[in-house]
């Protein structure tokens, strides 16, 4: 049961949920979450800058089978935290069932700051695998963080089946570093 000719919706949200960043709106941004994952009707959700308890509470509030975490991590390999206390990071909603026991995390070489140091995380579900992160706001960082995803573990998913990574990439399409010089041959790029 793959998705081969099956469309699969893929929602990518940054909640900016910490409450240490600037763009923190409050917990309104959660209700609205809901609101967009409901109208959209997604296959997979990619959410980043979100506390752990934001992902399997999200996945109750819309009925995603599986929700997965892996936390922004310190130079000292702690988590990052939010304003909450909670571990801060990355995570992934789907409602296709899991393949895979539990996902695939690491942590990029590049980084350009060690107080966040920027991560990926990759789940198996039926018929796909998917991936998220949240790359670097320092453009060359950025970059060679994403050409190391690409290059590792979207490939080695990718080489068993249809894969898909999403996430705030914080490269433009045609800016300087360009997005699309980030995407792989038999892979198409959609957004920033």
């Amino acid at each position: 049961s793959g998705l081969s000719g099956t469309e699969l919706r893929v929602l990518q949200l940054n909640l900016c949920h910490s409450g240490v960043a600037g763009c923190f709106t409050g917990d309104e941004v959660m209700t609205k979450a809901v609101a967009v994952i409901s109208a959209v009707g997604p296959g997979l959700v990619t959410l980043n800058e979100v506390c752990r308890a934001d992902v399997p509470w999200l996945a109750g509030m819309t009925g995603a089978l599986d929700h997965r975490f892996t936390p922004a991590l310190k130079a000292d390999d702690t988590p990052v935290k939010c304003k909450n206390g909670d571990d801060y990071g990355n995570g992934l909603l789907s409602w296709f069932p899991a393949e895979w026991d539990a996902p695939v995390t690491g942590v990029y070489a590049a980084q350009s700051s060690m107080t966040e140091r920027r991560v990926w995380i990759c789940m198996g579900y039926t018929g796909f695998a998917g991936c998220t992160t949240h790359l670097s706001t320092a453009g060359q960082t950025a970059l060679a963080q994403c050409m190391d995803v690409v290059g590792g573990p979207l490939a080695t998913a990718a080489a068993s089946g249809p894969a898909v990574l999403a996430g705030d990439w914080n490269l433009k399409y045609k800016g300087d570093p360009d997005a699309q010089d980030c995407v792989p041959g038999g892979f198409y790029r959609k957004g920033d």
